[in-house]
């Protein structure tokens, strides 16, 4: 292509026409079947992931209900590896995520546990 480069008028004109809210709202509205299947898939998978981990923290009495949320963010890291990677991989990063985890205070065991009994991933 042999043209001239368009202006910066051009572009910005060009981009606010794409960014209008009703080409946006088209856009999404296109969209937004597919896009409430794949939350609601996430979103139940997620769920009873995190039902899971409550169910293991819920054995070990010495957790403070006020640390749950780093465990939970624990879990989240380990479901969002083994949704994104394959073994040995999840393995290997699964490791590296628990000593994050265990240098941020959280109890070397309840890791183990949650990810041996939540996710089936091997961690020492």
């Amino acid at each position: 292509m042999t043209g001239t480069p368009s202006t910066d008028a051009d572009r910005i004109a060009h981009y606010n026409a794409k960014t209008t809210a009703t080409t946006v709202g088209l856009k999404i509205a296109a969209r937004l079947s597919g896009m409430k299947v794949t939350f609601a898939d996430f979103a139940n998978d997620f769920t009873a992931m995190q039902m899971l981990v409550r169910g293991e923290l819920g054995t070990d009495n010495t957790i403070f209900p006020l640390d749950y949320g780093s465990y939970y963010a624990y879990a989240a890291e380990l479901w969002k590896l083994q949704n994104t990677a394959v073994q040995p991989a999840v393995d290997a990063c699964a490791q590296i995520v628990k000593t994050k985890w265990t240098t941020r205070q959280l109890k070397s065991a309840m890791l183990v546990s949650i990810a041996i009994n939540v996710f089936s991933i091997t961690v020492i």
